[in-house]
């Protein structure tokens, strides 16, 4: 069976593209979703590609394709890329749509790049496009594996990190942040706080939205509460900090990506 990482292994082996063709993209990026919602909404065949009736649906989806193919285009992250595809199939599939939809998707938008783009840059973004056609069986298959399990969580931290995860599904931003004021109050405070309560929350959250046990609205809400929390955070010789001896880094997400909670708390430890 193809495995993930023969996934990332193919799509590593692709050309990088320049930075003309990733700005271009960029420019063009509402005409390609556009394009691509022409192509995709207005066939009398619908049906046999999403079972359900909420185009709006397909228009978000074809929004977010163009912003995350312009972040990997702008960076060649073709490793994301790889590692992004099986779950986007996974997450949609559970949404009504069918395993036609996404190659079609995918050829509305190469057909959009050949469209309004020039040629050589066409073919640069073209081929990412291609290679995604190819692979699409094998895409298929592993998006039908489990969903990627969250972090394992100290035994100590169970209990803090179900409460920390029922706040944040109810809305409960007084308890999230009872929670964090508990943890950080102890040895390695930050750290354990980030990778045995946020981490391992977040990662059930991202599975019951894939699923479908969520809705995007509750999703939503569980990172505006996280991103409240790491706002809140005194941080003190008591975090489990040390500033000795580092010197400067800048982290950052791409521009367009406003999943920034991870660089938030890499640049914190």
């Amino acid at each position: 069976m193809f495995s993930m990482m023969d996934l990332k292994s193919d799509a590593e082996k692709l050309p990088r593209i320049s930075l003309k063709a990733s700005r271009d993209f960029r420019h063009f990026l509402n005409s390609l979703v556009s394009n691509t919602n022409d192509l995709v909404l207005q066939r009398g065949d619908l049906g046999d590609f999403y079972e359900g009736t909420n185009t709006e649906l397909l228009r978000d989806n074809h929004l977010n394709h163009a912003l995350f193919m312009s972040s990997v285009f702008a960076v060649n992250g073709f490793d994301v890329l790889a590692k992004t595809l099986p779950w986007v199939y996974r997450a949609y599939a559970s949404r009504g749509l069918t395993d036609k939809y996404f190659p079609l998707v995918i050829q509305s938008f190469m057909d959009g790049v050949e469209k309004y783009l020039e040629e050589k840059e066409a073919r640069e973004l073209t081929a990412v496009y291609q290679w995604m056609l190819d692979h699409h069986t094998s895409v298929l298959e592993l998006s039908r594996s489990s969903a990627e399990p969250s972090p394992p969580v100290d035994p100590g931290y169970i209990h803090l990190k179900a409460e920390f995860l029922q706040g944040l599904l109810t809305g409960n931003t007084a308890a999230c942040m009872e929670v964090a004021r508990k943890v950080t109050g102890g040895e390695q405070g930050i750290e354990n706080l980030y990778l045995n309560i946020i981490q391992p929350a977040m990662y059930e959250v991202g599975n019951l939205w894939e699923s479908n046990e969520i809705s995007v609205a509750t999703e939503h809400l569980a990172s505006a509460i996280v991103t409240r929390v790491l706002g809140s955070i005194e941080y003190s010789g008591d975090a489990g900090i040390s500033t000795l001896g580092r010197g400067r880094v800048i982290v950052t997400t791409c521009s367009s990506e406003f999943h920034e909670i991870g660089a938030w708390m890499v640049s914190d430890v």
